[in-house]
């Protein structure tokens, strides 16, 4: 027999503010405040939309989760990669043969006119003949 108990569930976080936890109630209180200068300072026709926007981004920072991961790590991560990442990454061996990882930058490349071969005249009978129409 064991002389220390094991924490079960230690990923979980504990639900402080009724059936919500810390980070999920000042979530829904920030949104409330953010939607009540919202509708205070703009006028109804802008101000209806983007506070069913906020709503919506809150209520899925707060509750949803997408693998196991929280919607607001992914949401940063998003963003992250958008405005500050670049986009294209290279794989390939350096020097000394070790594995690097480079950045290349877009280039605007010439347009090239495509070709494409017609199909022969007999082909295109065989196809016929085969499939019966």
């Amino acid at each position: 027999m064991s002389l220390f108990s094991v924490p079960q569930f230690i990923e979980k976080e504990s639900a402080i503010v009724g059936p919500l936890t810390l980070r999920q109630f000042f979530t829904i209180v920030a949104t409330g405040a953010v939607c009540f200068i919202v509708y205070k300072i703009l006028p109804a026709i802008l101000s209806i939309p983007l506070i069913i926007v906020f709503i919506g981004l809150s209520i899925s920072i707060a509750f949803v989760q997408i693998g196991g991961i929280p919607f607001y790590k992914l949401f940063l991560a998003g963003v992250n990669f958008i405005i500050f990442s670049p986009k294209r990454f290279f794989w390939g061996k350096g020097p000394k043969g070790k594995m690097t990882m480079e950045t290349v930058e877009f280039k605007k490349e010439k347009e090239i006119e495509i070709r494409f071969k017609k199909e022969s005249r007999l082909k295109a009978i065989n196809i016929l003949v085969e499939s019966k129409k």
